[in-house]
């Protein structure tokens, strides 16, 4: 941003790149480097770093440090992507039908009555930029979606089949 306040006022690069090594830019810097480094005891830390910290502990984000290391503290919403995460490491590609595409709202109460009439059938709510749709199935290979699109197009008529990363299929023990 200097660089544009300097060559507004007619100076040129080689006057603006000067101004950048000058003396009285290094001392000051030197000083800056100097001042952070004395900064050992908590409580001498500057008005603006404590100020800092404390937005983000409003924020929900808390930090913790002690013996040069950093630990964090992770809101509930975010723990929660994680853990779905680590849950589904690595998704088939596969196919879903989509049987619903609007609001947030409404898809939430398009699911929940979806589920109630089909518990068996799994239910997926995604985000597809700017709507959300309720997508169902976790089938493997394109047949099988259009087989699963033809059972429930009576009742879904603007139901159709799209490429989606699909859960693993559950594994049962033999008995």
């Amino acid at each position: 941003m200097s660089m544009l306040v300097y060559l507004s006022h007619g100076q040129d690069d080689k006057t603006w790149l000067k101004n950048l090594f000058s003396k009285e830019v290094t001392e000051k810097n030197e000083k800056a480097a100097s001042e952070e480094e004395n900064v050992t005891n908590p409580s001498e830390t500057p008005t603006e770093v404590k100020k800092a910290i404390e937005t983000k502990q409003e924020n929900g984000v808390a930090a913790n440090q002690t013996g040069g290391s950093v630990s964090w503290v992770m809101p509930e919403k975010l723990s929660f992507l994680n853990d779905s995460l680590v849950k589904n490491p690595n998704p088939i590609k596969g196919y879903r039908v989509v049987l619903f595409s609007g609001p947030l709202d409404a898809a939430k109460k398009f699911r929940s009555d979806f589920v109630l009439k089909n518990p068996e059938v799994p239910c997926y709510l995604q985000h597809a930029v700017p709507n959300f749709e309720i997508r169902i199935g976790n089938c493997r290979e394109k047949q099988h979606a259009y087989e699963l699109m033809s059972q429930i197009k009576a009742i879904y008529p603007g139901a159709y089949v799209v490429k989606d990363d699909i859960e693993q299929p559950k594994l049962v023990a033999p008995e």
